[in-house]
């Protein structure tokens, strides 16, 4: 069996894919594992509503995943970026931010967001045009 780190190191270059109903589950899973309750029927209006994107787990499952709700062309929100535990701290975050902020193309981007997922933003992690980026929610914990 690899090492978590080789296997997150697998996970890093898995491409990053649109996801559908049929990952509802395991969007509910990854979520489980950050310690979020299991909200089947919140995903689903996410996906309905939203472009959800998720790289992966080489084990099965995914590794990570982010929302993208459009607001008409202006405006653009990302959310809901879950890893699973194992894979903190190895650019899967940045990647899939990265990607959205691709998505997004020239709108503003409101990132609805913990404090730990603003400090990607604040502390310079994401390259490219920043400067789109709306400030996050105020108050959010984790």
């Amino acid at each position: 069996m690899p090492s978590v780190q080789s296997r997150g190191l697998a996970a890093f270059g898995r491409p990053i894919r649109r996801l559908s109903a049929p990952d509802l589950a395991a969007c509910v899973e990854l979520a489980a594992d950050r310690g979020w309750p299991p909200e089947q029927n919140k995903w689903g209006l996410l996906f309905a509503v939203g472009e959800a994107y998720g790289i992966d787990d080489p084990a099965g499952g995914l590794a990570a995943m982010v929302v993208l709700t459009r607001y008409g062309r202006l405006l653009t929100a990302v959310g809901m970026l879950v890893m699973a535990a194992r894979f903190g701290r190895q650019g899967l975050g940045r990647r899939l931010m990265t990607h959205m902020l691709e998505q997004a193309g020239p709108s503003v981007v409101h990132l609805a967001a913990t404090s730990r997922a603003t400090v990607m933003v604040r502390g310079g992690s994401l390259p490219g045009d920043r400067d789109k980026l709306f400030a996050p929610v105020s108050g959010a914990t984790g």
